[in-house]
């Protein structure tokens, strides 16, 4: 069995447990990222709330990005475990919160000036911290912010000897942000 073949399994196996989990309250947020259009990007994410101050949340993402003088296209998938602070008073999903998280992207590469193609595989994670507002009980406004690591893997087309790719804006310790807007369901 592919490589490929056991990531995509293991993505939607991991949605479909999400999506079913046990919840107090069986709230969901499906959002979308208002800053990634910017960045050639679609990004959305889905939150289960699981009990009072907790949820989960499992975002995913598609890019055509061009960096310097590489063309990115690919996607990621970033789970993370939220945990509201109720420093307000309010319950999940809303307020204040810490959020460990995981990522893993797979990227097809093109050097724009030669051609050369390539892949790239990461794998990391980090901590954002963030705010969710609710707004009439239904429309969310998402910001976070939160240092990541990434540790990636480039495989250049055969005969290439050093890989020309431009891949620090996805390896290395890294800053992740955003600001979403989801509606709660």
């Amino acid at each position: 069995m592919g490589v490929k073949k056991v990531n995509h399994r293991l993505m939607l196996t991991g949605l479909a447990v999400l999506c079913s989990a046990a919840t107090v309250q069986a709230q969901s947020v499906l959002k979308a990222n208002l800053i990634s259009p910017f960045f050639r990007t679609a990004n959305i994410s889905f939150e289960k709330v699981i009990n009072q101050d907790r949820s989960l949340q499992v975002g995913f993402y598609y890019t055509g990005l061009r960096y310097k003088n590489t063309r990115f296209s690919g996607y990621g998938i970033t789970p993370e475990y939220r945990m509201y602070l109720s420093i307000d008073q309010k319950d999940a999903p809303h307020g204040f919160y810490l959020a460990p998280f995981l990522r893993y992207q797979q990227f097809s590469l093109n050097q724009v000036d030669t051609g050369v193609g390539g892949s790239l595989t990461t794998y990391g994670g980090g901590v954002t911290g963030g705010y969710q507002a609710l707004f009439s009980d239904r429309i969310t406004l998402d910001a976070f912010l939160g240092p990541s690591y990434n540790n990636g893997r480039v495989r250049a087309d055969a005969g290439i000897v050093q890989s020309p790719f431009a891949i620090s804006i996805f390896t290395g310790l890294l800053v992740r942000g955003g600001l979403t807007i989801g509606l709660k369901l």
